[in-house]
């Protein structure tokens, strides 16, 4: 196994503090008109000039979202605080919601820190931003399968219903593919038994398709979220032939001091492409839906799910099930 990637660089604050306060309190007088361009945060320097002239000018500023990234918030209660008066119900966050769990702004404001997403204002209200990459995972030898994480057990005892590929929230300046590699790593590490040569990661870079979407986040209702999206193949050697599970710790300087982030629950499925007959494929939103509505449960034998690609998709059936779920 390689060295452990090092930990992200943190971005340097976005915001002067002045600004934070002044968007904690509603200002009648002045709005933010959104920006062109889908998804992307402006540079510091646009976001001062931004900021300047919304605390000191009465009249509308410049065509430019506010960005606040890390180093915005000094604590989770004041993200918490700005989430209240833009209208996301944030105490109802870290419970379970339609039988999945959410997550709390705690881990909202982690992810702002390490830089894996930001939030953007503008005249539409608050939304999420991150860049997403999805690994489609197989075996050797063998293409009519894929690893699908079927559930995440976290630390305090919340369980997440995912039914979906492994995927990546992507750092600043990270390319999907290094994110790609990075998200196998943490996430399927520890369950590679085989001993090779060579390094068990075999990346299909000619099969890298981007999109975007835009929905309410299932992790913190009420959260609009944008996601830039990247999908890869990947073969990895050395995984179970059943289904198995994996621990993810947090980065420490230590093993003595890591402490337990999540166990992931991976199934293996069948794999039926639709690519030749795109008029059979759904409509790009309506895929999504049904992907983000598949689930899989304990009395659950089949589930099928959508995946968008560049112009295709792929179907997941969910089989039979094999091997010890404990």
């Amino acid at each position: 196994m390689p060295p452990p990637l090092p930990s992200p660089r943190l971005r340097p604050p976005l915001l002067p503090s002045l600004l934070l306060a002044s968007l904690l309190v509603p200002l009648a007088a002045t709005r933010v008109v959104s920006g062109a361009g889908v998804i992307g945060a402006i540079s510091p320097s646009s976001a001062r000039r931004s900021a300047e002239y919304t605390l000191h000018d009465r009249h509308p500023p410049p065509s430019l979202p506010v960005t606040l990234g890390a180093g915005t918030f000094s604590s989770a209660q004041e993200l918490r605080q700005l989430l209240r008066e833009r209208g996301c119900d944030v105490d109802a966050w870290g419970a379970d919601r339609e039988g999945r769990a959410t997550k709390t702004v705690d881990e909202l404001w982690e992810e702002l820190e390490t830089g894996e997403c930001d939030l953007r204002l503008d005249a539409e209200g608050i939304r999420r931003q991150l860049n997403v990459v999805k690994v489609r995972v197989r075996r050797p030898n063998d293409a009519t399968s894929q690893l699908v994480e079927a559930a995440q057990l976290f630390a305090d005892g919340r369980t997440r219903l995912r039914g979906l590929p492994l995927s990546e929230k992507m750092f600043p300046g990270e390319n999907a593919l290094d994110a790609a590699e990075r998200g196998i790593v943490e996430e399927l590490g520890s369950a590679i038994r085989e001993q090779i040569a060579l390094w068990p990661i075999e990346l299909e870079a000619d099969s890298l398709v981007e999109w975007a979407e835009m929905r309410t986040s299932r992790s913190y209702p009420d959260l609009i979220s944008h996601y830039y999206l990247f999908q890869v193949d990947a073969v990895v050697h050395g995984l179970p032939s059943e289904s198995f599970s994996t621990i993810e710790y947090d980065g420490a300087a230590s093993p003595h001091d890591a402490r337990l982030k999540l166990a992931h629950r991976w199934d293996w499925v069948g794999l039926l492409s639709i690519d030749d007959d795109p008029a059979a494929a759904p409509d790009v939103l309506e895929a999504a839906d049904v992907l983000e509505a598949a689930s899989l449960t304990e009395e659950s034998e089949s589930c099928v799910m959508y995946i968008a690609e560049d112009r295709s998709y792929s179907v997941i059936q969910q089989g039979a099930r094999g091997g010890n779920r404990s």
